[in-house]
């Protein structure tokens, strides 16, 4: 039996789950790595624009310098979505703009 997971809107087995939150309604759970990561976050930690990464970022994008990743491919998987935003971003910012690709 498969449950999706509320925060990060992966589908995990049973064993990602506290008991608690597998027992409660479906699509009310969150999975015990969403849980950890929310409970140690720091008012100052700047999370990852990646849509379902809940981890803490570290990298900004290189262009903008405005929205930040946690790892390389994650800002691979949300370059579609920053892409239109980001010449906007680092013009409005005074930096030099995105190469074309």
């Amino acid at each position: 039996m498969l449950r999706f997971c509320v925060v990060c809107s992966s589908e995990k087995g049973k064993k990602a789950f506290s008991k608690s939150q597998w027992s409660k309604g479906e699509g009310k759970a969150k999975c015990k790595e969403c849980v950890f990561a929310k409970e140690n976050r720091k008012e100052s930690d700047v999370m990852c624009a990646a849509k379902n990464c809940m981890k803490i970022a570290s990298n900004k994008c290189s262009a903008c310098k405005q929205v930040s990743y946690c790892s390389r491919e994650c800002q691979k998987t949300h370059w579609r979505d920053h892409k239109a935003t980001c010449s906007h971003l680092s013009k409005r910012s005074g930096l030099k703009g995105i190469k074309a690709q």
